[in-house]
């Protein structure tokens, strides 16, 4: 029995509480890629849950910390500010929300996620489908 990569996760590294399915990957920024961690673009809201701002503030709010930051991928560079994103069940930081694309980007879009991803098995959660 095969399904795929719909069951797949991308988990918080500190309690393995589900963040994003695989499905919502966009695009990984391999030139921040470290043998310690790799960031994900994570498309719109790409399926995100279980996440809130710093302080438990809801994602859906406006956030109250913003900072400007630079991102880089192979030839492209963007303009953005971002904030921080956390694990609603243990706090821990696990990316970055995209508030604002100051350089009309056309891959970067304000809302879009960057997960931090510290290790390739700590994050990856595979439900097994139920049987019928």
């Amino acid at each position: 029995m095969t399904s795929g990569r719909s069951n797949w996760w991308y988990c918080c590294s500190g309690c393995a509480n589900k963040l994003a399915p695989f499905s919502g990957l966009f695009k990984e920024l391999l030139s921040h890629r470290t043998p310690e961690s790799r960031l994900l673009l994570i498309r719109g809201n790409g399926g995100l849950t279980n996440v809130n701002f710093q302080g438990k503030e809801s994602i859906n709010q406006v956030p109250t910390c913003v900072t400007p930051a630079q991102l880089q991928d192979e030839s492209w560079m963007a303009q953005t500010n971002l904030t921080n994103i956390h694990c609603s069940n243990c706090d821990t930081h696990v990316g970055w929300k995209i508030i604002n694309e100051l350089s009309n980007h056309p891959i970067v879009r304000p809302g879009q996620y960057i997960l931090r991803i510290d290790s390739e098995n700590e994050i990856i959660y595979w439900e097994r489908p139920r049987p019928r």
